[in-house]
């Protein structure tokens, strides 16, 4: 009976925030607009939100830069990138770690410099991946090299940036 009450509490607490949120979207996807973290719907006006600025915004800008190709086009939250790599940083505080960025996750180049920026490391499996971290500028002593199956010229690749490599089986 008692752990009801408390189930019942947690659902009713719950009950007003649920309700704010517009059909479909989760109340945590919803913020006052222009006032978010990453992507979240405007209360009120139920646009689309990246950060402070409307998508549709962003899309207008995208489609009147000089340097824009028709079409679609990738659009990441930098203040959610980096709240993120802060809560594992702030969870790690005291230990000795790396918190390494998977290349094989998104390699894209802005992307990437900006986790370098924070301070990330970046974790490999294989020779262009190890050629993106360089051009991204993550430093070799940060970086891990993992993954079975590393070609002969990948590993000497990777020993001569200083990268450490994570030995898997004996053919590595």
């Amino acid at each position: 009976p008692r752990r009801a009450a408390a189930v019942a509490a947690r659902a009713a607490a719950a009950a007003p925030a649920a309700a704010a949120a517009p059909i479909g979207v989760a109340a945590s996807f919803v913020a006052p607009a222009g006032q978010g973290l990453g992507f979240y719907t405007g209360e009120g006006d139920g646009y689309l939100y990246c950060d402070e600025k409307r998508v549709e915004d962003i899309r207008a800008e995208v489609a009147a830069s000089p340097q824009s190709t028709p079409g679609p086009f990738y659009l990441y939250s930098q203040a959610r990138i980096t709240a993120n790599y802060r809560a594992y940083q702030s969870a790690l505080e005291g230990l000795d770690h790396i918190i390494g960025y998977a290349v094989k996750a998104n390699n894209n180049l802005k992307v990437m410099q900006h986790l370098q920026a924070l301070g990330s490391g970046a974790v490999l499996v294989s020779g262009n991946e190890l050629r993106l971290a360089a051009a991204a500028g993550f430093d070799p002593r940060r970086t891990i090299f993992n993954g079975n199956g590393k070609l002969p010229a990948e590993l000497a690749q990777a020993a001569e940036h200083g990268v450490l490599v994570n030995v898997d089986s004996e053919f590595d």
